[in-house]
């Protein structure tokens, strides 16, 4: 039984985001929003490449690894770059890697030919995937975030950990009223207030679960870090009264 153990630190400055160094050179991401083809083509998906290498001695950039032949995104369905953006993390020569709104962990050898050790599906429960569009009515030149689908927001590595961060999604009755232009956008927001929390989950590093917890601090699932095995995150913003610090938890895995 794994629980988590929290300490808690006023602090007056802000997480900044973290690199992934390795053999020289920086892992991030490779992601562009429009190239040589459209969503509404099946090539888009077939030369979609997720991450990217940045060597700092010569300004060199190499985007790399495609998606698998299994991935959600492969499925002759169109979908929005934003939902297409990787969690990833670089842990002891391998690269862990969570596609946007596949809930699929991936683990790949770090050096080329970035060999795919295991592609393992995640026990997020609940998780509403996103279904995609029909190809012949998307539009190529629109960008949205679609706030409907499920999504990891963060990926990191401890020495006995897999941590990730996800937004669960709408069930597909909350995802109809989502895409209804006659439901006011705040009516809709008001509707689902607090029935979607984001949830923090515990992997074994071959993607088995070990704690699926909702995100009762309310900590930025998009910046929180990892030192040893514990994890250090900043808290949302207050909402509703204007602070001049921010709260940074502490929390062990235990």
């Amino acid at each position: 039984m794994h629980r988590l153990a929290v300490f808690i630190f006023i602090a007056f400055f802000t997480f900044s985001e973290e690199f992934f160094p390795y053999e020289g050179r920086y892992l991030g991401k490779g992601v562009f929003g429009r190239g040589e083809y459209g969503k509404n083509e099946q090539a888009y998906y077939d030369e979609f490449l997720f991450l990217s290498w940045f060597n700092p001695a010569d300004g060199r950039f190499e985007r790399f690894l495609n998606l698998q032949p299994e991935s959600l995104f492969k499925n002759g369905r169109a979908y929005e770059v934003t939902e297409m953006m990787p969690s990833y993390t670089l842990f002891e020569d391998k690269i862990y890697v969570i596609v946007g709104a596949d809930p699929h962990l991936e683990i790949y050898e770090a050096r080329d030919p970035y060999r795919l050790i295991l592609r393992n599906k995640l026990n997020y429960d609940p998780f509403y995937p996103s279904e995609g569009q029909d190809m012949r009515i998307a539009d190529p030149a629109a960008i949205q975030v679609i706030e409907s689908s499920g999504f990891t927001k963060n990926l990191k590595a401890t020495p006995d950990y897999l941590i990730s961060g996800y937004s669960p999604g709408y069930d597909r009755i909350d995802r109809d009223r989502y895409n209804d232009p006659t439901v006011g956008y705040q009516d809709f927001q008001k509707s689902i207030e607090g029935k979607y929390p984001e949830y923090i989950h515990i992997m074994d590093h071959q993607g088995n679960v070990l704690l699926n917890e909702i995100n009762h601090l309310d900590i930025d699932l998009r910046q929180f870090s990892v030192r040893g095995n514990e994890i250090w995150a900043k808290k949302n913003p207050n909402e509703e009264v204007e602070e001049d610090f921010v709260t940074i938890y502490r929390i062990a895995i235990e």
